[in-house]
């Protein structure tokens, strides 16, 4: 069945993705923002903008939207507002706004969101205040591109990501022009949902522009609708180290499972079998997906007690059974030691742990 058929009912379920609700979203129902498809599967198109590059229609059957309808902000913090980039500035621009934040090396952290979200959910500002915990003495950029990821326009949203992650790279080029201080290895990107997926084209860019990869991905249950029939994923071997959490892992979008479900990382976490979340109301659908990034802030908030105890599973099916037998590992999602940590050429780190049903879920019911 095509996404697009099943897209009214997904929009219903996902109102409340984050807190969203309907009267939140500002919409514009121009020509562009309308998914008028066929039931046939569009004919193939690319496109290209300048030097943002050339996409095609891969994903949900439809080009990406003019880029000057869905201009991203970034906002780099620790100041106190943030300071408001484009990745339309100059690099004068750029310099003259961002004194005083590059002059030592430190890590680069870009934070973004999912579909139908933007800066007014407040997990983002959460996480962000653990990741400066977790993290101090960072430079933190929240990617905020609600105007290319608003409801219920599920295809468009997700075409949108890649255009997304370019005008990222564009903007991040351009930093590192002005600051040889930032380094691959130092750059870090945290994505949700189709965040998640936005973490693996820019990483994949970087890789391709510079010759060389970036630090860190940590993915928060990837969405899979319009992505997994194309094995795309943000992979191992697209930055230095890239793990995974997967909480509503399956293919069935009216039960709210929306999650990559293979393991695609160096480590793939399964908290509570990847696929339902403890305490998730039935009527709440969204609950799973959005516990990945409840599971990171806790994680990155209390470093030395809230960390997972699990276990390591020889198959994605022990995990999601909740049946694993392998050793006992720490898990330490948003903060695996990369010094101790162990790169399998021919298999996985799947890790299945346990997690309790309130806040802060890291200490294991007995």
């Amino acid at each position: 069945m095509k996404f697009l058929t099943v897209l009214p009912a997904l929009c219903v379920l996902l109102f409340r993705a984050g807190g969203i609700k309907a009267e939140d979203q500002a919409y514009n129902f121009d020509e562009d923002n309308i998914d008028l498809e066929d039931e046939d599967k569009a004919s193939y198109e690319t496109r290209c903008w300048g030097e943002l590059g050339c996409f095609d229609n891969s994903i949900g059957d439809r080009l990406p939207s003019e880029p000057d309808s869905i201009p991203p902000n970034y906002l780099l913090f620790p100041h106190d507002t943030g300071i408001k980039m484009s990745w339309e500035d100059t690099v004068d621009d750029l310099r003259n706004k961002t004194i005083g934040r590059f002059d030592e090396e430190r890590r680069l952290i870009f934070l973004t969101h999912g579909f139908g979200e933007s800066l007014g959910k407040q997990w983002i500002w959460n996480l962000r205040n653990a990741t400066f915990k977790a993290y101090p003495n960072s430079n933190v950029v929240i990617i905020d591109w609600g105007k290319g990821a608003y409801l219920p326009l599920y295809n468009r949203a997700a075409a949108n990501v890649p255009m997304i992650a370019n005008m990222t790279m564009r903007l991040t080029s351009k930093l590192m022009s002005i600051y040889p201080t930032i380094k691959a290895e130092n750059i870090y990107f945290i994505g949700f949902s189709l965040g998640a997926q936005m973490a693996g084209y820019f990483a994949r860019t970087f890789t391709n522009q510079t010759g060389t990869k970036i630090g860190r991905i940590t993915s928060l249950d990837a969405a899979a609708p319009n992505f997994h029939s194309l094995n795309i994923a943000p992979r191992r071997g697209d930055a230095d180290f890239v793990e995974a959490i997967h909480t509503s892992a399956g293919d069935n979008i009216i039960t709210g499972k929306v999650g990559y479900v293979p393991p695609y990382a160096d480590i793939d976490f399964y908290p509570n079998g990847g696929i339902k979340q403890p305490g998730c109301p039935f009527f709440h659908l969204p609950c799973s997906h959005q516990r990945a990034f409840v599971y990171l802030t806790h994680a990155l908030e209390d470093l030395a007690g809230c960390q997972f105890r699990g276990v390591r599973c020889a198959t994605v099916e022990e995990a999601n059974k909740e049946n694993c037998t392998g050793p006992a590992v720490d898990a330490h999602i948003g903060q695996v030691d990369l010094e101790k940590f162990t790169r399998l050429d021919d298999d996985y780190h799947i890790v299945y742990l346990k997690t309790t049903s309130k806040s802060p879920f890291c200490t294991v019911e007995d």
